[in-house]
């Protein structure tokens, strides 16, 4: 997949009206996700607990081994510690309300080297606009960016979220591995806020939420995904009920 980028005019040399390029992300991964697509480019050799468990412990050591003193040199990080702040005389000595310890990290150059050799780029207009999911809150659990509770109602927050329903190609979908599900039921469909109602019979697992609009001014339905899977859970009863 191609590296998508925008130009923007330069904020540090408008006068002579030249311009910088932005990236733009697909989603964000967290550690759950990164793991979900190694299983799907070959496997780990290894059970994904086993793997989340391994990288958990390489997150944990790495600090620990920072203060006791290691620089760390590794595949896809350099870390070492600095202490940010001034001293005024060379007798003084570290003080926390002065001054402040910091984890420094720095990518090594052969990795470096080899994502610019492996990288191909797709330019876009700086004005392309795509549903874009900032935050998804459950009213079930009064939770956001966790869990969507069966049979109950979902606020997403964003920009460009407005879509058309009598579109079938438009809309809010749940993905659970190759299995796709239509919200059907959508309560408010505004630009920045949607709210939807999750289906009663909808599978248990873990979710993948996408908005499917087209944006005023665009002639192709667009497509934005949240970065975090959501976890289908039951309605809590109320006191009382069986």
């Amino acid at each position: 997949m191609a590296i998508r980028y925008v130009l923007h005019l330069n904020p540090f040399n408008k006068g002579k009206g030249t311009y910088c390029a932005r990236t733009r992300s697909i989603a964000t991964l967290d550690v759950d996700q990164i793991i979900e697509h190694g299983e799907n480019r070959g496997g780990w050799g290894a059970h994904p607990t086993l793997v989340k468990a391994i990288l958990a412990r390489y997150f944990g050591l790495v600090p620990m081994l920072l203060l006791e003193g290691y620089r760390l040199m590794t595949p896809i990080g350099e870390y070492w510690l600095v202490i940010e702040g001034e001293f005024e005389t060379v007798r003084e000595r570290m003080n926390p309300n002065k001054h402040q310890l910091r984890i420094v990290s720095a990518v090594p150059p052969d990795t470096q080297r080899r994502a610019r050799n492996q990288a191909r780029f797709e330019f876009e207009h700086g004005d392309v606009r795509r549903p874009l999911i900032e935050s998804v809150c459950d009213a079930g659990s009064c939770t956001c960016d966790r869990v969507i509770t069966r049979g109950g109602s979902v606020t997403v927050r964003g920009d460009f979220l407005k879509f058309d329903p009598t579109d079938d190609a438009q809309g809010v979908f749940l993905k659970k591995g190759g299995a796709e599900h239509r919200i059907d039921e959508v309560i408010t469909n505004k630009p920045k806020t949607l709210i939807v109602s999750i289906p009663d019979d909808l599978p248990a697992g873990d979710y993948r939420m996408y908005v499917r609009a087209r944006p005023r001014h665009t002639s192709k339905v667009r497509e934005g995904v949240f970065g975090r899977r959501l976890r289908l859970i039951e309605r809590r009863k109320k006191a009382g009920s069986p």
